[in-house]
């Protein structure tokens, strides 16, 4: 499923806020090993949105994940 939402971030790679809400959205679905594997891609490919995203919206998306 990591796969499915990294292909996701790359097609919408093209804009900074659906670039986050996609990445936002997959934290509701991947477990944590996969949120983790997600957000070293992003940030490895697509550090310049994540960089420019508030401490605090960033941590908003670390602190929300699929496991309840």
């Amino acid at each position: 499923m990591q796969d499915y939402f990294i292909e996701k971030l790359k097609r919408v790679s093209f804009d900074r806020t659906l670039f986050l809400k996609e990445f936002q959205k997959s934290r509701r679905w991947l477990k944590q090993d996969e949120m983790d594997k997600v957000e070293q891609w992003a940030r490895l490919f697509h550090h310049d949105k994540l960089e420019q995203t508030g401490s605090d919206e960033l941590s908003d998306f670390s602190g929300q994940s699929g496991i309840e």
